[in-house]
């Protein structure tokens, strides 16, 4: 039975876009969908065929971390367990499902081509999360849209998963591999042109001339497995297939655009050692990228960490880009969109303003950052006295990394740091106590933007 969550949350929903017009939304009637709807056949494989020489511009919308948690788990009253997990974590959880339709309304005003998720696409992989959402992303589908998933950390083999009824905590089941690939037919893996059979990944055409590349990070001891191995390498068999299905498509005259929930680059400086985002890297990217870029993938959209970034680097004598999406539920609650023509995609990004949730008349945005901020200043505090041994007394520490760690998240960091912020981190930096120069140093990458600039830009995909 298709699951549209609509009735659920009552009201017109509005998204307001950041840095665009603002589209007029289309919000569609409340009935309820077809309780089947046909599956589309694959698309034709183009191998061998001269794709349009100038097609029109294909036009697409990107997001990424959606941590959907099923509102068919959550139980009123809330559950202590729920609450507790909510004061200690970064991601708008209770507020995913109206944050996730707003972002569905916008895209059907916006009406791409395509879209893209670059995994997490559940709060940590329960059955009836992933059921909920393909049936959301469906009605996209319904309306001609095509939808491309992959998988992240928090999405497959996550035994242990649990529903919140009212009392506490009760088991749920959670997805396999191929339960992830089944569920997600119509969202990418029922359309590949080209399957990996060691992972999740696959090729998709979604428009003429152009594919995607969705790379599966996480690993698998085969398709069917309940359990997941490791997440965060691209092995051996997935890198040998990769590169082959990029000649197919070099050769036939395709673009290809590349996704992976994790980043393959460093977002600001020492990100790949520092405690803060080592584990937010791709395990084995120094052997991995320049492999994909010497096939010919140049630029590729990644999640993982929240942050709204986009960072560059040459590899193998090109220019490879990773355009990395803040979460749909971590404000400021950022997806991408953009276009592809000519072989270049320009990109723009957009967050979600207003939600029908009850936020005691707070506007989204202020709610949405004071929630942040409150969770940044207890993460902050404990990074700074586990990783670097520096108390919260020290000039209130965690405020100021909290303040940075934000600012990195929303992109496009400013070039001058505010004068109380400057004169905080020089006084850091001139005690000559080693573990306070080092934590000012983290902060000062934080506000660093290593180039290019992070909420839009346009890149060469050839």
């Amino acid at each position: 039975m298709n699951r549209d969550l609509r009735p659920l949350l009552g009201g017109a929903l509005l998204t307001f876009l950041l840095g665009c017009d603002t589209p007029a939304v289309r919000v569609l009637p409340s009935e309820a969908l077809p309780d089947t709807v046909p599956v589309s056949p694959p698309p034709e494989d183009t191998v061998g065929k001269s794709p349009d020489p100038d097609p029109p511009p294909t036009s697409f919308v990107v997001a990424s971390d959606v941590h959907f948690l099923s509102p068919r788990l959550v139980g009123q009253p809330l559950s202590p367990s729920l609450k507790s997990y909510i004061s200690g974590d970064r991601k708008l959880i209770l507020q995913g499902p109206g944050l996730l339709h707003s972002w569905l309304d916008s895209i059907r005003a916006m009406d791409p081509i395509f879209v893209l998720i670059t995994g997490d696409l559940t709060k940590d992989g329960e059955k009836a999360s992933h059921e909920d959402l393909a049936d959301s992303l469906q009605t996209l589908i319904d309306r001609g849209i095509q939808v491309v998933v992959l998988p992240g950390n928090h999405d497959v083999g996550m035994q242990g998963t649990v529903a919140y009824p009212s009392s506490g905590t009760a088991a749920t089941p959670w997805v396999s591999a191929s339960e992830f690939a089944s569920i997600y037919a119509r969202c990418g893996y029922a359309q590949a042109l080209s399957r990996d059979p060691g992972s999740l990944s696959y090729l998709v055409q979604v428009a003429p001339g152009i594919r995607v590349l969705a790379l599966d990070g996480c690993s698998y001891k085969d398709q069917g497995s309940s359990t997941s191995r490791s997440c965060n390498f691209l092995p051996e068999t997935t890198l040998s297939w990769a590169e082959k299905a990029l000649a197919s498509s070099r050769e036939s005259g395709q673009v290809v655009v590349g996704a992976i929930h994790f980043g393959t680059i460093p977002h600001f400086q020492g990100q790949d050692v520092e405690p803060v985002g080592s584990g937010y890297v791709l395990g084995g990217a120094q052997t991995a990228i320049p492999r994909l870029a010497r096939a010919g993938l140049r630029v590729i959209f990644t999640g993982h960490f929240h942050a709204n970034d986009i960072a560059s680097v040459q590899v193998e004598g090109a220019t490879w880009t990773d355009i990395e999406t803040g979460s749909l539920v971590t404000p400021p609650c950022a997806f991408r969109f953009g276009t592809i023509s000519q072989g270049k995609i320009s990109v723009r990004s957009g967050r979600i303003r207003e939600i029908p949730d009850d936020l005691g008349g707070r506007p989204f945005p202020v709610f949405a950052d004071s929630a942040l901020y409150a969770n940044m200043l207890g993460k902050s505090s404990a990074i700074l006295s586990g990783y670097y041994g520096v108390g919260d007394s020290a000039q209130s520490g965690s405020s100021l990394l909290a303040e940075a760690w934000m600012t990195h998240y929303a992109g496009d960091e400013p070039r001058q740091l505010p004068y109380s912020t400057q004169a905080r981190l020089l006084r850091w930096e001139s005690s000559q106590v080693p573990s306070m120069t080092k934590a000012a140093s983290v902060i000062r990458s934080f506000y660093t933007d290593i180039g290019p600039a992070d909420s839009a830009g346009t890149f060469d995909l050839r």
